[in-house]
């Protein structure tokens, strides 16, 4: 087998670099032919996959979700399967597969061949295979600190969500789902159950059903906040009665009113604002998953 293998040399604080190395001598070592690609800036691991997918018959990505996220993007139009060595911070994708955090685990993994067809989300031209978060979430991921990210990994995520500033910094906005519309402070199109680690924000997500589960939220209290994320550790968030749960394969956000920009982040990385207009391409991601 013919495998590309990109990797985000700083994910996970450096250990992804060392993961790659000790991955690139696994998979030649079970037999297959590597050529790898260390990136050196943002959205560099998109035109990676795009230049390996003319010439190998698999990607294999080391980093965090960000990185799969742009390695996902560069294989639009393409039938080439991915493996993943988790190598970042959280590991969402990796863990909604049940993936191993081994090198060499993964690896074998790859080599052993079975495929698992997975939905892809796009936003705004932007595909994903995770989600789209919307409003305080969003500026969650944009306030973080990122060495306490790369330190505590989901709880830094928690510590800066329920911060006054973050918590009633952002506008409302409105999520507009078929026929019905819902005005919220925080939205989630979920791909995925999990969500910034072992949250569940949306429980009845599965990555590969042809279906976005949507949350939606307005409630800015801390009492509120704290008790919907409490409640997403064990899969009740959307059953919050601040909270609306509804499922689609197409959804829009847009702002409400005028109180400045709604910002939405994409596989937990910061992408613009609002307006978004979201979609689904069921089954078009092949991944290498455990037998």
């Amino acid at each position: 087998m013919r495998i590309g293998l990109i990797c985000n040399p700083t994910a996970g604080g450096g250990r992804a670099a060392g993961n790659a190395e000790q991955a690139v001598d696994e998979l030649r070592r079970l037999g297959c032919d590597v050529e790898s690609a260390f990136t050196t800036a943002r959205n560099d691991a998109t035109a990676q996959a795009t230049r390996l997918a003319r010439i190998t018959d698999a990607l294999v990505v080391v980093g965090g979700d960000g990185t799969i996220n742009e390695v996902v993007n560069g294989l639009r139009g393409t039938s080439i399967p991915l493996g993943i060595i988790p190598s970042g911070s959280v590991n969402v994708l990796s863990l909604e597969l049940g993936l191993p955090r081994s090198v060499e685990r993964a690896c074998a993994v790859v080599v052993a061949g079975r495929v698992r067809d997975l939905d892809v989300g796009v936003v705004n031209g932007r595909r994903f295979t995770l989600m789209v978060g919307v409003g305080f979430d969003a500026l969650t991921v944009k306030n973080i600190d990122l060495t306490a990210k790369r330190r505590y990994g989901e709880a830094a995520f928690v510590a800066t969500a329920l911060r006054r500033e973050v918590r009633r910094e952002g506008p409302d906005f409105v999520v507009h789902v078929g026929r019905r519309r819902f005005v919220a402070n925080f939205a989630v199109a979920a791909n995925t159950h999990y969500y910034g680690g072992r949250f569940g924000v949306a429980r009845r997500a599965r990555p590969d059903d042809g279906l976005l589960d949507v949350v939606a939220f307005r409630d800015r209290s801390f009492a509120g906040q704290a008790s919907f994320w409490l409640g997403a550790l064990v899969g009740w968030a959307g059953l919050h009665p601040s909270a609306a749960e509804m499922r689609a394969r197409r959804l829009q956000f847009v702002p409400y009113g005028d109180r400045g920009p709604v910002w939405y982040q994409v596989d937990g990385e910061l992408a613009g604002t609002l307006p978004a207009e979201v979609d689904l391409e069921p089954g078009a991601l092949g991944v290498f998953v455990p037998t």
